[in-house]
């Protein structure tokens, strides 16, 4: 028995240093975050013949690049940007799930918009598509001139999952210097980082919550912290539409068509009220 202890422990330990050495080896990072997303972003991808936004790929010193769908008016003008996050659990889902989502708000509101597909993985390993959206960010605060954005002024949208990564990824920005004008979240995961940081006063504002009657048990909460923090909070419930009709745009009857009117009246306010103040 002594002898199978002594081999089990010299085992784990072998495993433990080659785990540590893989684990900090950059080459082997990017090739395992390669294999795990290949599948959901093969699945999520359109052709990009049919995709409304610019396919671009954000490159990286020694990591993979980001791609990103780029939105931007006709005008030729100098114009605001929103960084969005799509939804999808951490695992699931793309950026190009809300290609005609955000080119209908890029026209409607005469802002630039920059679609972010990072990298699906384990809700666990949260760190890596929290920086491909940091990165992303400040890629387009360096290059801003070059795509006619000003991106001194600049808000983040995130989507389920999305809004949840895009809010820690918005705090590594604030750190270095850039600070969103605001920041606007679909019916978001939340866990005690949200609300941590509203209680502790780090959490960025303005911020506009889109809640639908899907059960978020920690909406209210949050929203009751961000007040409590002196955070200024938009809150649009829209219990009686589906998501999906926000991201589509088609409505199913007059009373959707209704509340999806609304709806767009009440995010171009929002999105004027914060770039605009």
């Amino acid at each position: 028995m002594l002898i199978i202890g002594i081999l089990a422990t010299v085992l784990l330990a072998m495993f433990g240093i080659l785990y540590s050495l893989l684990g900090y080896n950059l080459g082997f990072r990017n090739h395992f975050i390669e294999r795990i997303t290949k599948e959901a972003t093969d699945a999520g991808m359109k052709n990009e013949s049919l995709l409304k936004g610019r396919r671009m790929y954000i490159e990286r010193e020694d990591l993979r690049p980001v791609r990103v769908n780029l939105y931007q008016p006709q005008s030729g003008e100098i114009l605001p940007v929103i960084f969005a996050a799509h939804g999808g659990n951490f695992i699931d889902h793309d950026a190009d799930d809300i290609d005609g989502f955000c080119d209908r708000l890029s026209k409607k509101l005469n802002v630039n918009i920059v679609s972010i597909s990072y990298t699906k993985i384990k809700p666990h390993v949260t760190t890596y598509p929290q920086e491909e959206i940091r990165d992303t960010i400040m890629y387009f605060r360096r290059h801003g001139r070059e795509y006619n954005m000003d991106t001194k002024r600049f808000l983040v949208m995130g989507f389920e999952a999305g809004a949840y990564l895009m809010l820690n990824a918005e705090t590594a920005v604030i750190q270095k210097g850039a600070v969103p004008y605001g920041t606007i979240m679909f019916d978001p995961f939340l866990d005690y980082v949200a609300v941590s940081l509203a209680q502790a006063g780090r959490h960025p504002g303005p911020v506009a919550l889109v809640l639908s009657g899907r059960e978020n048990d920690e909406a209210d909460r949050y929203e009751f912290e961000l007040r409590q923090a002196g955070i200024e909070v938009r809150t649009r419930r829209i219990p009686d539409m589906d998501p999906g009709v926000l991201l589509s745009g088609e409505a199913a009857d007059e009373t959707e068509r209704l509340s999806l009117e609304n709806f767009r009246k009440w995010m171009e306010e929002t999105v004027n009220l914060f770039l605009y103040r």
